[in-house]
């Protein structure tokens, strides 16, 4: 059952991410004129009305006949996410120690956070709500943030545990390579972006969705890793248990040819 789930929840979270990308892509090509990706920002395509704005990110004109996409795209990706988290938390309390995922807890409420408030955005855009659908992206971003560092540095708590750390390897590398692009993303955007800040936000943004597919993937792993884990954990146990008797019947030799 928990083999399941772990592969149920890290369906769910390709799913939500890819319905989020799917959304934009449909808003992107019922645009009317020009999207520039460095100047206009991703909750643009949201906005039902076609005016020209003036913001903190500078003027620009907006024309997003293909809003509902985006909008209820983002709802729904939201919504996809908070399942699979929560589907997540379920799968550890399912699992033994061997097969247990370490931070299973703290990433799933991080990610349950996540899904929530990127409803929020979908359901509220920024021309309905402004400051409730940015409030509920920065706590998108760092909600994901914290699932981020979590499942980054669980490795040596997890080994301690003898339970399966979530990322390890390559996808723990390329989970810290994500990390640090989406906070340095988020801090050049917030020092005033530049003359792009369309480019800063959406690295900032997107890289949070392409974590959650890399998460997805190896959560779809987690029962096949179990059993490789188990294996392996066994296969040491006997090697310890074969080399505490070698080591006794050297000591028993050693003994004899003392007595003698």
């Amino acid at each position: 059952m928990a083999a399941m789930l772990y592969r149920i929840s890290g369906i769910l979270l390709i799913l939500s991410s890819l319905l989020g990308f799917l959304g934009q892509i449909f808003a992107l090509a019922l645009w009317e004129g020009y999207y520039l990706f460095g100047h206009h920002l991703i909750g643009d395509l949201g906005v039902s009305a076609c005016e020209q704005i003036r913001d903190d990110s500078g003027p620009r004109y907006i024309c997003s006949p293909g809003h509902d996409w985006f909008n209820y795209g983002t709802a729904l990706s939201g919504i996809l996410l908070l399942i699979g988290a929560v589907v997540l938390v379920a799968a550890g309390r399912e699992t033994g120690p061997a097969e247990k995922v370490a931070g299973f807890y703290p990433v799933g409420v991080a990610l349950i956070i996540s899904g929530i408030t990127m409803s929020v955005v979908g359901f509220f855009p920024s021309d309905v709500n402004a400051p409730l659908h940015d409030a509920a992206a920065t706590t998108r971003v760092l909600a994901t943030w914290v699932a981020m560092v979590t499942a980054t540095w669980v490795v040596g708590g997890a080994v301690a545990k003898q339970q399966m750390p979530i990322l390890h390897g390559s996808s723990r590398i390329l989970s810290l390579i994500l990390l640090l692009v989406s906070v340095g993303a988020f801090a050049l955007l917030f020092s005033g972006g530049g003359s792009t800040p369309g480019f800063y936000q959406r690295l900032s943004f997107e890289v949070l969705s392409v974590w959650t597919i890399l998460l997805g993937a190896v959560l779809y792993r987690v029962p096949g890793r179990g059993q490789r884990e188990e294996k392996k954990r066994r296969q040491r146990e006997q090697f310890r248990a074969a080399q505490q008797e070698r080591d006794e019947a050297v000591r028993k030799a050693v003994e004899n040819l003392e007595g003698n």
